[in-house]
């Protein structure tokens, strides 16, 4: 897949289902266990493709949430970190976006980021979470679970998803 195909599959509308396939206005998701993955299927109107959107909470205050297009191989498209650690390639290569020139060899350490799938690399490009459209930039210990729900909506709303993952 092409950095340039990956963008236009974020872009597309996709809808929440439910394991029969129905599209669905909202879903349910307990949060109760640290480290289970909660798994939610995405599909799109648009083109024959399925997608799964990951939600891990950590130990720590954190999620993980990521969307993965469903091919044989299961390509990442994106994953927002809260809290976790990453190191950028070393160096900004022609055909990597612009975006991530400035933030070769960054590390990320205990640090909310967010990863792009990018040709050749796959999700090994990341930005910080300041410099994109997701909100909360941070998880407050006073209200996790809200800012936790925060995050999914935003990460849905960037992702172009449609429909309510309900956090309990």
């Amino acid at each position: 897949m092409t950095s340039q195909e990956a963008t236009e599959y974020i872009k597309k509308e996709k809808s929440l289902i439910d394991q029969q396939g129905s599209a669905v206005e909202s879903i349910v998701i307990s949060l109760s266990s640290v480290s289970k993955v909660n798994q939610v299927m995405v599909a799109s109107d648009n083109f024959d493709a399925k997608f799964i959107l990951s939600i891990i909470p950590s130990s720590k205050i954190g999620v993980k949430i990521s969307l993965h297009f469903m091919t044989g191989d299961k390509q990442g498209l994106a994953r927002l970190d809260y809290y976790g650690s990453h190191r950028n390639p070393p160096k900004w290569e022609e055909g990597v976006p612009e975006k991530f020139k400035q933030y070769a060899d960054k590390l990320f350490e205990n640090e909310s980021h967010l990863h792009e799938y990018v040709e050749g690399y796959d999700l090994e490009w990341a930005l910080p979470i300041e410099d994109t459209p997701i909100e909360p930039k941070q998880i407050e210990d006073s209200d996790i679970l809200k800012g936790r729900q925060e995050a999914i909506d935003s990460f849905c709303q960037y992702m172009n998803i449609k429909g309510k993952i309900i956090l309990k």
